[in-house]
């Protein structure tokens, strides 16, 4: 057997750390002396610290390592390995959304924005009657996921007339976007169609992605300042001279 201090220089880690995962559990040492507390490893436990070690250099909490070590029978280093892949893929993506906004937030004035800002509100029939197929949002998906989603869905087997409308709800139990839908000049039976009723409602063409909060906060005050009941909620995003604008519409019920 080894001691501490030879097996440390064996598998290149300091006796510290050792010592550390013997404290917590992780990797215990074949023989600890009772009369002065040394301790002995085997050449067999060579490579169970050399896979641990392995594992932390993939990011993987000792939490998460010691009980892989637990089930290590039960679990090939492959199927671990790529689990592990995809997290780190995915916190990836993550980061260069992070690294997006950052750059935007980076580029744009930081200025304070008037949050007294106004906007121009009209009434009217802004949601007319027409077939549209839709597909209901699922909570977990972002904006992007949900249209490319749609336009996945929707394929070839209908002719779009119009652009992309987001449905969203003002229901306690309702998370984000309830549902994405485009009018349709034909039925499928492939697809989800219904008929969408012709709707009043309260509309502000707000000119850019920056404004849309305060143009949001200006229609609910607008409503609450005129006892309106608001039912459904919509959204339209535009393009008008290279500049994104969003068409928010508010259902009077």
């Amino acid at each position: 057997m080894y001691t501490i201090g030879e097996f440390s220089i064996i598998v290149k880690l300091n006796k510290k750390t050792i010592r550390y995962y013997d404290e917590i559990g992780l990797f215990q040492p074949a023989y600890i002396d009772p009369n002065n507390q040394y301790r002995y490893y085997k050449r067999e436990q060579i490579n169970d610290l050399n896979r641990i070690i392995k594992l932390k250099e993939t990011g993987i909490s000792l939490e998460q390592i010691k009980k892989i070590m637990a089930d290590s029978k039960d679990i090939s280093m492959k199927d671990i390995y790529n689990k592990r892949l995809a997290e780190i893929e995915f916190e990836i993506e993550k980061l260069k959304k992070q690294q997006d906004n950052i750059k935007t937030l980076l580029s744009t004035s930081h200025a304070e924005r008037n949050v007294n800002k106004e906007f121009d509100i009209y009434k009217g029939y802004y949601i007319e009657k027409g077939l549209i197929v839709y597909q209901k949002a699922e909570k977990q998906e972002d904006i992007h996921d949900i249209i490319n989603n749609f336009y996945n869905y929707v394929g070839n087997k209908v002719t779009l007339s119009s652009g992309h409308f987001f449905k969203r709800s003002l229901d306690d139990n309702a998370d984000g976007i309830s549902e994405i839908f485009a009018y349709t000049t034909n039925a499928s039976e492939e697809l989800d169609i219904k008929t969408q009723t012709k709707e009043l409602c309260l509309r502000i063409l707000c000119d850019s992605i920056e404004n849309r909060d305060l143009a949001y906060a200006s229609l609910f005050d607008y409503a609450k300042n005129n006892n309106i009941v608001i039912g459904s909620i919509y959204e339209r995003y535009k393009i008008n001279a290279g500049k994104m604008q969003i068409e928010i519409m508010f259902e009077i019920v």
